[in-house]
């Protein structure tokens, strides 16, 4: 297994099956909006409301990281925003999700952390919606697993995970970040769900749900390598 941190879990027996420093704490990229979302779902009241996308919400965006394609006086609905987050890993859709929802960028991570605490992750801390590096947002493999589980519980949560194409309101589709990977139809059918990340410094992550022999398995990859068009974050999962 070539990824640095590793943790492989089976959900229906609730046994941990590998594990390679998975309580050694790092950074975890866009992991980070596997919280987002789940927190999203937790707070919003109607996630069908309509809202606009504006500039002010665009000009907060670092422009290195991913985006949906999210354009100013888009009128989406949070539920689209949902899907933009974690399909795409769209962090013009975390952005607008956060402020719209909460007022502010800060607000919204608060509740990040609070949810954080319920869950009890104790080596997690979120500062931000979608997982720039920061020496104040950290995690561990053993606990995106246990955020993974929680989440996996909501219908909503696990519905978005396990889509690979989506149709925003407004005609924009979105595809999963698996479709950019070196990898085939066969093995991306064989992932059920998933959550990428990448950050230069850490190298390349992924979170996964796939069914092995009727057990539902939970796979989490930090810090793995691409050489040349090969992707060990995908090639150690699949």
């Amino acid at each position: 297994v070539d990824s640095k941190i590793v943790e492989v879990y089976d959900m229906t027996e609730d046994k941990i099956l590998y594990e390679k420093n998975s309580k050694n704490i790092t950074s975890i990229a866009s992991l980070t909006k596997i919280a987002t979302t789940i927190t999203a779902i937790e707070n919003i009241d109607n996630i069908d409301e309509k809202v606009t996308i504006t500039k002010e919400i665009l000009d907060t965006l670092n422009p290195e990281t991913s985006m949906a394609g999210l354009k100013s006086g888009d009128i989406v609905s949070y539920r689209d925003l949902l899907y933009a987050i974690l399909v795409p890993s769209g962090a013009d859709a975390a952005h607008a999700l956060a402020i719209l929802s909460s007022g502010n960028m800060e607000n919204f991570v608060e509740k990040m952390n609070t949810m954080a605490n319920k869950v009890e992750l104790l080596n997690t801390h979120f500062s931000n919606v979608t997982g720039l590096e920061d020496s104040k947002h950290y995690s561990s493999a053993d606990d995106i697993r246990k955020l993974l589980v929680y989440a996996l519980k909501n219908p909503l949560f696990k519905q978005i995970y396990t889509t690979k194409i989506y149709t925003l309101s407004n005609g924009l589709e979105v595809k999963s970040t698996l479709y950019k990977y070196n990898i085939s139809p066969n093995d991306i059918n064989k992932i059920l769900g998933s959550k990428t990340g990448y950050l230069e410094s850490l190298g390349y992550c992924l979170s996964s749900l796939s069914n092995v022999s009727g057990h539902e398995i939970l796979t989490i990859n930090i810090g793995a390598k691409k050489v040349e068009n090969d992707y060990y974050n995908i090639i150690d999962n699949v």
